[in-house]
């Protein structure tokens, strides 16, 4: 029997290959005091696919004396009464029959396989067996499959039974089971999906299930602030390459899952499952021998299946563009009634991560972007910034991929604040050679993202796809034109600071994490997009009328016979 485990895993076991993940850590809002405890799923799972693993993890049943039955659903929740209360046990039934209404009943889920085939032990049924019992120290869940229940059923279809350390809060423990259950029907139909897949699924189920409590952002720090890593990947895939990693990437995508879900779907699971089923093929006919078993047999994978779904791979680049000028709105970007919704609660925790743009000072001088920067194929090099208060910006974004690969440019404006800000996105088409011209209003912000859309395997291992860009002003376009019509460009306003050409120079010019500003901000601290521009405002305003003669002799001077194409 091959025993795969498919939860949130341990840190610890990072240096075998696979990461680890949250089943549970608290928040600051209505989730509870006591730390949220981790899921060991795909870990593990990727970890007893190859026989060198093969005895990590807790696949055996816990000799538990006590059961509650559901009158409704094949369920048996397992549990000893002299260590978890009956109303605890009871708790966790009721969980996992309100997930089965959700995933089996409403999204249309297959439902769980009886475990008592595929595994070597006689504790099973036809039943789906929930066990409360401690795990190990920092485990919160485990959903432990079997052997494929059918080689000839052509998909790699598993049975499986959930552990789930009861030693947690009542909200935790009903999002846990939600989690876990995920798995369990998701084994049902394919146990070979990337990490990423698993588990960003499974997340959103938990928001889906309980969008009150707000646990799982815990996670959106490590998604959030690597906008340069491939949607696709997880974080024990994208370790070498991390400049933010909390170890969380693949929970923290469950904000795509949720984009898929919400503006692919309609926001009630069903093109997650649809995805799922798309992705299922028959289980590998021998043992695997290497560690990389899943890339090589899983075919085709969920991307696959995204990309049919949106008819082509042009849908699905332009999707991809749409999903990083949503994801921009969040932390002290956040738009009514544009980017995540408001019901999900999102908190500071959100903020997209951003390379600082300094309009106030645009050379217009090319240079190849660093792998602190990205992007890395299905990811995107993003940058912000805050407009001069009292100076419109005509924006100008050129790109080229050395590598060949189709480039995208997106850009999203946003005017206002609090309650009153408002949001225009504008963007290029894809070529391997892009530009995008934006407006940015005095005092807006303004987010640029330069996504790698090339079409890669939901297993590729990440690879940096450096692109040579250059941000410069342009010429405002005509009155009663609209933006990107401008003729030709203007000269830079002011000399712009050197990023350098390597990761640690680029660490140096920050990464400006979507915040408000602080008032103990050094001088030039790029952490913030609403950078202080009043000295620059005043200089543009006081000087302007005896420049703007001079500028005009400098732009043609330096632009006369320049290629002006957009």
């Amino acid at each position: 029997m091959l025993v795969a485990v498919i939860a949130a895993s341990l840190l610890s076991l990072a240096p075998t290959g696979v990461v680890g993940v949250p089943v549970a850590t608290a928040t600051p809002s209505t989730t509870p005091e006591r730390p949220r405890l981790r899921c060991a799923t795909t870990a593990l799972l990727r970890a007893s696919m190859t026989p060198a693993n093969a005895a990590i993890g807790t696949s055996e049943r816990p000799a538990l004396p006590d059961v509650v039955d559901s009158a409704e659903r094949p369920l048996r929740v397992h549990f000893d009464s002299a260590v978890v209360a009956p109303d605890r046990a009871a708790l966790a039934l009721a969980a996992v029959e309100e997930a089965w209404q959700l995933q089996v009943d409403g999204a249309g889920f297959p439902a769980p396989l009886g475990d008592d085939r595929g595994f070597d032990d006689d504790g099973g049924d036809a039943r789906l067996d929930v066990y409360l019992a401690p795990i190990a120290p920092g485990v919160g869940a485990l959903t432990v499959s079997g052997d494929d229940v059918d080689p000839d059923d052509g998909r790699a279809a598993r049975a499986a039974f959930v552990r789930v350390n009861a030693g947690v809060d009542d909200d935790v423990l009903v999002v846990t089971l939600h989690h876990e259950f995920q798995h369990v029907v998701q084994f049902a139909v394919d146990a070979l999906e990337s990490p990423m897949w698993f588990e960003s699924n499974a997340v959103a189920w938990e928001l889906r299930a309980r969008p009150d409590v707000v646990a799982w952002q815990d996670a959106l720090p490590s998604f959030q602030h690597q906008p340069q890593a491939p949607l696709s990947t997880d974080s024990a895939a994208f370790a070498p390459f991390a400049t933010d990693d909390g170890g969380l990437f693949e929970y923290g995508a469950a904000l795509f899952s949720l984009y898929l879900d919400e503006h692919e779907g309609d926001g009630d699971g069903r093109l997650l499952r649809t995805l799922w089923e798309s992705s299922a093929q028959p289980a590998p006919l021998t043992p695997a021998t290497n560690d990389d078993v899943v890339d090589d047999v899983n075919e085709p994978d969920w991307l696959d299946g995204l990309r049919q779904q949106v008819a082509g791979d042009d849908a699905f680049r332009e999707l991809v563009l749409d999903f990083a000028a949503w994801r921009a709105l969040t932390g002290s970007l956040v738009v009514a009634n544009d980017g995540p919704p408001a019901a999900w609660n999102l908190d500071g925790r959100a903020g997209l991560g951003v390379r600082a743009l300094r309009l106030d000072a645009l050379s217009g001088l090319e240079r190849t972007t660093t792998m602190a920067e990205g992007p890395f194929p299905l990811g995107c090099a993003t940058f912000g910034g805050t407009a001069p208060r009292q100076l419109d910006v005509p924006l100008r974004v050129e790109a080229t991929s050395t590598l060949g690969h189709p480039l995208g440019i997106v850009a999203v404006v946003v005017r206002g604040v609090g309650s009153s800000r408002t949001a225009t996105s504008v963007r290029s088409d894809i070529n391997t050679t892009v530009a995008l011209d934006v407006n940015v209003e005095a005092a807006a912000d303004v987010v640029v993202a330069i996504c790698d859309v090339a079409d890669i395997d939901a297993d590729a291992a990440p690879s940096f796809a450096p692109v040579t860009l250059r941000f410069a002003g342009r010429e405002p376009p005509p009155a009663g034109e609209g933006e990107g019509e401008g003729e030709g460009e203007a000269p830079p306003l002011a000399p712009q600071e050197d990023c350098g050409d390597d990761a640690s120079d680029a660490v140096d010019c920050g990464c400006a994490c979507q915040q408000e500003p602080s008032s103990t901000a050094p001088a030039g601290d790029p952490q913030s997009m609403r950078r202080t521009v009043g000295t620059v405002g005043f200089f543009v305003g006081a000087f302007g009328f005896a420049l703007r003669g001079w500028r005009v002799w400098r732009r043609r001077a330096l632009y006369r016979g320049r290629d002006t194409r957009r």
